[in-house]
């Protein structure tokens, strides 16, 4: 009937928050340390979203406005030459095409600044997920001749890190000149246990 239907939409959804409240934080940054998982979240939510939008769901227009913000920071943390940051443990993402929503961060970094809306700074801070991410210019001129710099410190979560928590990159005129290198694998070994550490994180 349509109360145990209601109910039933009402449990689901209150499940969805659940996992919404652990995978992300209160600025829309996935809380696995990983870039893939940046990705991975909101495009598992946005296929969700677009369901309950099917019919109308107050709960998905308010989340929908809320993944936005996830994407424009995917945006944020993709390099002028348009390959992703490498930190924690993800595999590199090189976006090959424009991709993201109309008038996203997204947009204008994947189109190298010719769709999409340009950020109005240059620096970013995002204390509670611990990141850092500066650029040196937004322009579309030289678009990958743009400096770009990321600092990722603090604990978010156990899964998918190196061990001291911490992580620089920088690119400038068209070169990586500091690197996070990404993950090596998930079987536990002895490369891997060195990598993962603080020594091999650091070396």
């Amino acid at each position: 009937n349509n109360d145990k239907s209601a109910e039933m939409v009402s449990l689901a959804k209150e499940r969805l928050q659940e996992q919404w409240d652990f995978e992300f934080t209160d600025e829309m940054i996935s809380t696995e340390n990983s870039f893939n998982y940046q990705i991975y979240n909101k495009d598992l939510y946005s296929h969700i979203i677009s369901f309950l939008l099917a019919y109308d769901d107050d709960w998905g227009k308010n989340k929908l406005e809320e993944l936005k913000i996830s994407e424009n920071i995917e945006g944020l943390m993709i390099k002028p030459n348009l390959v992703s940051s490498g930190h924690g443990e993800t595999s590199v993402t090189v976006y090959s095409e424009t991709t993201g929503s109309n008038g996203s961060i997204l947009e204008y970094v994947t189109s190298k600044g010719t769709q999409g809306v340009k950020p109005k700074d240059t620096s970013f801070i995002f204390p509670e997920a611990g990141y850092y991410i500066a650029r040196e210019t937004w322009d579309a001129d030289g678009f990958e001749d743009s400096s770009w710099a990321m600092f990722k410190s603090g604990f978010l979560s156990v899964v998918h890190k190196q061990d001291d928590d911490n992580s620089f990159q920088y690119y400038a005129k068209g070169h990586d000149i500091f690197v996070d290198p990404g993950f090596y694998g998930y079987v536990s070994n002895s490369l891997r246990r060195y990598l993962t550490s603080a020594a091999g994180h650091n070396a």
